[in-house]
């Protein structure tokens, strides 16, 4: 079986490099609004999963409450970032209330009602609801802005809203089930973090790619505005020709 804490480490390292790919990308291209927020987004997921994985070597607030929190954060940007993109109602305040649910109900199930599996219930279930966000923006909203569905996006985010939703499910029936379920809970872990690698290195490409095509989509709307624009020049040169004719 595969060690949690250094497939945790792995995943730290590679979300870390992806954040530093992104805020590289973000200072030398042109980007465009929510493009920090995914590059912060990352870059906070690396820090939360960091300190999930030195559980049993700092206190237990700052590896499993900070260190989720973080984590969840991450996703609330993720999202937010899909926000400001296609230019949408930010409601900052709504997810704030939101985040601070999730902060008092974790706070439970970590000193009243101790529970690793309803904690990781809870999590996923919060992160299953921002990608389902980030679904519906890009089926709608970016499908208008671009003409087209950007398949690979939409179906990476369909996954992981199953992907979570399925983990929201098998820890709550873990829990229920107890100490019977803890080998194939064990097996589950293991296998997560390199499943998330995967989803982490395409998502990325899928952010880059997005940035690309309102760039492309940009320069063509400029470019049929000069085109325009020399055309009616022509046009009245031609009028002023013919006019003093």
């Amino acid at each position: 079986m595969l060690d949690f804490r250094s497939l945790i480490i792995s995943l730290v390292v590679v979300t870390v490099t992806l954040a530093f790919c992104m805020f590289y990308f973000f200072s030398s291209r042109k980007t465009y609004p929510g493009f920090l927020n995914w590059t912060i987004g990352f870059l906070g997921m690396g820090t939360g999963l960091l300190l999930i994985g030195l559980r049993d070597r700092i206190p237990d607030f700052f590896a499993i409450v900070i260190g989720n929190s973080i984590v969840l954060a991450s996703f609330i940007l993720f999202y937010l970032g899909f926000v400001l993109f296609a230019k949408k109602d930010k409601k900052y305040s709504l997810h704030l209330i939101f985040f601070s649910i999730f902060l008092f109900c974790f706070s439970i199930l970590t000193y009243i009602i101790p529970s690793a599996y309803l904690r990781t219930s809870l999590l996923s279930i919060y992160i299953a609801i921002y990608c389902s966000g980030i679904v519906k923006i890009s089926i709608n909203d970016l499908k208008t802005f671009f003409n087209n569905t950007n398949k690979v996006l939409v179906g990476l985010s369909i996954f992981l809203t199953l992907f979570f939703s399925f983990r929201t499910i098998f820890f709550l029936f873990a829990h229920i089930k107890g100490e019977n379920s803890n080998t194939l809970v064990a097996q589950v872990q293991s296998v997560a973090p390199l499943v998330f690698i995967a989803l982490m290195i395409v998502f990325i490409i899928c952010l880059i790619q997005l940035n690309y095509q309102m760039l492309e989509k940009n320069f063509l709307e400029s470019y049929k505005k000069i085109e325009k624009a020399k055309d009616e020049a022509e046009k009245a040169t031609q009028t002023k020709s013919e006019f003093l004719a």
